[in-house]
């Protein structure tokens, strides 16, 4: 573990710690020459799996370089360890904005676009992020507004290589992935990112999840029969060019979708101008500093916009052991667990087998999912973080 005024690779010194999530710390750093501010986000443990997805993600994200995405600058090695650094971004997430704030239309539409934009710079780039969600949008304090600035692509997938997903393996967080996404994140192209922003642009309208069951088995199911209210039964207030986006985007039928982030933009501006602000409640940038990125609310502690929900994880199933990262910052691989491994894989197997001799592969992979969950829900091993 770094303390502060320790110095990597010469070339930084650790200014504090942001945050700590369960496979990865955050630190703030100067690089010594220049007298800049970056973020170091620094690997908790080692191996070959967790290594090459950090990588991966360092390359990518490092090719990326447009104001609403969080860009990586450097690679190096820690205590013999990998970390990213990265852009430091002033200020926490979108994820937790939500938690604290009632946006008004106009707040909502100005970062509404600016996520789009972000989103749509990585796919001109042939990059599909994959797990697009409220928790991996950071928002950086300017003056008296908010920009933000997408990270996290731990699991994203350049179209024009080799895809490193097997087959038949879902990845992502299922509050926010697409039903096609569900059966293989391999086979995904662009249209998956636009479910996820319909997603988003959903609970930043509303203040709640369109999709949101008490457990993983009952939110795939609404994500796969796309069941969820109407935005306009939520917020009748919105204007149209909002409803269509959002609508438009969350078409379960990936033909049938918003076929571009570019259209989502358009649709979504509808040929209005940006909207001028005027400015984010005083409250609500102060709080965006104190947390920095990365606080959750403390127990007790009482959302002013929405009602307590259950935290959206990345979830990886690989070889039908499902992992449930805790971790905000990087969604990577880990070790699957040992010890009741082997009943979780006999219990999914034999569900898996039922499923597809009474309804087919979508729900073959319902019901595998559901068995290993039950396996492992109390397993002290699994949940280790």
């Amino acid at each position: 573990m770094l303390q502060v005024g320790d110095t990597i690779d010469g070339r930084y010194r650790v200014e504090a710690k942001l945050g700590e999530g369960g496979l990865a710390v955050v630190y703030r750093v100067e690089r010594l020459q220049l007298g800049t501010v970056h973020a170091l986000k620094v690997l908790k443990r080692d191996g070959r799996k967790i290594r090459e997805r950090l990588f991966r993600e360092g390359q990518l994200q490092g090719k990326l370089r447009h104001p609403n995405i969080a860009t990586v600058t450097d690679i190096v090695e820690v205590e013999g360890r990998p970390g990213l650094v990265m852009e430091y971004v002033r200020g926490a997430s979108l994820d937790e904005l939500l938690w604290f704030e009632q946006l008004t239309l106009e707040q909502i539409d100005l970062l509404a676009r600016g996520i789009i934009q972000g989103v749509a710079a990585a796919h001109r780039v042939q990059l599909i992020h994959r797990d697009l969600k409220p928790a991996n949008v950071l928002l950086e304090v300017v003056d008296d507004s908010l920009t933000p600035k997408i990270t996290d692509f731990g699991l994203a997938k350049a179209l024009d290589e080799p895809s490193e997903t097997q087959a038949g393996v879902m990845m992502g967080t299922p509050q926010y992935m697409p039903p096609e996404q569900i059966g293989d994140a391999s086979a995904v192209d662009h249209r998956a990112d636009v479910w996820s922003l319909g997603v988003m642009l959903f609970e930043m309208a509303t203040g709640q999840r369109p999709f949101d069951g008490a457990d993983l088995p009952g939110v795939l199911k609404q994500v796969m029969d796309n069941e969820r209210p109407s935005v306009t039964d939520v917020n009748p207030h919105l204007p149209q060019r909002m409803v269509d986006a959002i609508e438009g985007a969350l078409q379960l039928e990936v033909e049938d979708r918003i076929e571009s982030t570019a259209e989502l933009l358009r649709v979504w501006s509808g040929g209005e101008p940006l909207p001028d602000v005027g400015g984010f409640t005083t409250s609500a940038l102060e709080r965006m500093l104190e947390r920095g990125g990365g606080r959750e609310p403390s127990p007790g502690e009482v959302p002013m916009a929405r009602s307590q929900r259950q935290e959206a994880s990345t979830v990886d199933v690989s070889g039908l052991l499902p992992v449930a990262l805790q971790n905000r910052e990087a969604p990577v691989l880990v070790e699957p667990p040992q010890q009741s491994g082997t009943w979780a894989v006999w219990g999914a197997g034999a569900l898996s087998l039922f499923g597809l001799v009474g309804g087919g592969v979508v729900l073959a992979t319902v019901l595998a999912i559901w068995g290993v969950w039950f396996v492992l829900r109390d397993d002290p091993v699994a949940q280790t973080p």
